[in-house]
């Protein structure tokens, strides 16, 4: 494959990223694990956890092909998938999209 296919194909599978972050449930998964916490709730926020844990490696996935294309072909400069992974928001003690995070 050359350069132009490989970069389609990894933009075809960011914007199913975008597309699953919007469809898949995510949202509510990080909304409900921080109310879990709130709550003390200790089993919603382990079956929330699994699932964010799930999440943060399907986008892992997304990002390793991105770093690979970009290390062989620098000049491409593919959007990171990245933004879409959740993190612990330390300065809000709240889940959130690392895009959220400042």
């Amino acid at each position: 494959m050359d350069f132009e296919e490989l970069s389609k194909h990894y933009m075809e599978k960011y914007n199913e990223l975008t597309e699953k972050r919007d469809n898949s449930g995510i949202i509510n998964t990080i909304e409900d694990i921080n109310e879990a916490i709130l709550g003390s709730n200790m089993e919603r926020v382990n079956d929330d956890y699994c699932k964010i844990l799930d999440w943060n490696f399907y986008v892992a996935n997304i990002e390793g092909a991105r770093i690979a294309l970009n290390a062989q072909f620098s000049f491409l400069h593919l959007p990171s998938a990245m933004l879409f992974s959740i993190a612990f928001d330390e300065d809000e003690k709240k889940w959130k999209f690392n895009a959220e995070i400042k």
